[in-house]
């Protein structure tokens, strides 16, 4: 019985031979692409990981770039954050309110136009027909984890 079972397996094996060498070469060559691949993944993000943890292990901030608010000044629209210095620009569609500081004008007057700069951003903006423009300098800067806490939210 055993010798019968051996002996199939070797009429099998004379028969198939060249198909599971094929097979074989081509798991070879999957898995060869597969690792080169991997490694290639690796260099490219090392940076990235090195990058990462030292921002994990920095120490929290006093103060928070994002968190701290300390002009008590309300956002009402989007904002853009230099994330190398922390400055944050309030890209608003509102027109402020003449008196009262970080409030929205409750009557829009018409032909109020504004730019400004903030953030490393020129800003362009017209209440009028509630656009607002931002143009971002070309350079990136990443982020500098000693103004930010971790649990701000820099999206």
């Amino acid at each position: 019985m055993i010798k019968n079972f051996f002996g199939r397996i070797g009429r099998w094996l004379r028969n198939y031979w060249k198909d599971i060498l094929s097979w074989i070469m081509v798991i070879v060559s999957y898995l060869a692409v597969f690792v080169f691949g991997f490694l290639l993944f690796l260099i490219v993000v090392k940076d990235e990981v090195v990058y990462m943890e030292s921002m994990i292990e920095s120490p929290e901030p006093e103060v928070c770039a994002l968190c701290r608010n300390k002009e008590g000044k309300k956002i009402h629209a989007p904002c853009i954050i230099n994330l190398s210095t922390g400055e944050i620009a309030e890209l608003s569609v509102y027109q402020p309110h003449p008196s009262e500081i970080g409030e929205v004008s409750a009557e829009l007057n018409k032909g109020y136009f504004s730019f400004s700069s903030g953030a490393g951003a020129n800003i362009m903006q017209n209440p009028e027909n509630e656009f607002c423009e931002a143009t971002l300098p070309k350079d990136e800067k990443i982020i500098n984890p000693l103004i930010f806490a971790m649990t701000a939210d820099v999206s």
